[in-house]
């Protein structure tokens, strides 16, 4: 079995006004996609891919933005002008370069911090 994470933004298009009310998998009511929308294949459900994204995932594996909880490359990080190909590549291999090496740190001081919680066997 291979097995891959995949981060995407999913958008929900449901219209209120046309259809009434949402269904009745819509964990959180129209307009908070999440996989419940995935899982029963929702007509309303957009998504788009999410590169150069780290995230934090909760228990149902979502990641909300008004938790802080995912950062992606954009908005302020971008360059001013888009004209210098090789200046942009560059910020996205640094940008990276930091995300992949934070996340190896995130692993080593919680194996550190836990290390006689998990080892109480």
């Amino acid at each position: 079995m291979a097995i891959n994470h995949v981060i995407l933004e999913l958008y929900c298009g449901f219209d209120k006004a046309k259809n009434g009310k949402a269904p009745l998998y819509c964990r959180y009511g129209s307009y908070h996609p999440g996989y419940h929308c995935l899982e029963n294949s929702c007509e309303s459900l957009s998504y788009t891919k999410a590169p150069s994204e780290i995230a934090y995932s909760d228990n149902e594996g979502e990641s909300e933005f008004e938790k802080n909880a995912w950062i992606g490359f954009g908005g302020d990080m971008n360059p001013e002008s888009f004209d210098d190909e090789n200046n942009y590549e560059s910020l996205k291999n640094i940008w990276e370069e930091i995300c992949k090496r934070k996340i190896r740190e995130s692993y080593n001081e919680y194996m550190e911090r836990t290390e006689g919680m998990r080892n109480n066997k």
